[in-house]
């Protein structure tokens, strides 16, 4: 049987040499797939940016309409809105309107800002899964010529 340690160094050169051209491959596409999700974190980045504008705008309408009801119903109740606690009302009112319209803008632009972030991190990642899979790669033929070579000292 001569041939068998043939065969064995054989199939074991095959093997890393599969495993080799598999974690390339693998690493080829990992920027693209970055690259991807990079672009997809940006669209859902100007999609929020679209949605805190029209929140903002649909909230600062409402304020608008209740303020100008408020002051109706002062009026109607023949209440000089300018005057004490009438004015009080309005001010809190006012004030209330602008923490919530602030908070409509904050919070759209911390979830803007988180998804530029993740952006950024999965085009990096890409590159990372690049670098590491070519290392891979050769830790594998590195693995995969000593096992041959210690095949053949065998022999």
């Amino acid at each position: 049987m001569a041939f068998a340690p043939i065969i064995a160094m054989g199939l074991a050169g095959a093997g890393t040499a599969m495993s080799v051209f598999g974690q390339i491959q693998q690493g080829r596409a990992a920027p693209a797939q970055g690259k991807y999700m990079s672009k997809y974190y940006k669209a859902e980045a100007r999609a929020e940016e679209r949605k805190t504008k029209f929140d903002y705008s649909a909230k600062k309408s409402d304020v608008l309409k209740q303020l100008a009801l408020q002051r109706a119903t002062f009026a109607a109740m023949v209440m000089d809105y300018k005057s004490g606690s009438m004015r009080a009302i309005g001010t809190s009112s006012i004030n209330e309107a602008e923490k919530d319209l602030f908070a409509i803008l904050y919070g759209g632009g911390l979830r803007k800002r988180s998804m530029l972030s993740q952006a950024g991190y999965a085009k990096a990642q890409g590159r990372a899964s690049y670098q590491s899979s070519l290392l891979s790669a050769g830790a594998t033929a590195i693995e995969g010529a000593g096992t041959v070579a210690s095949m053949v000292a065998e022999d």
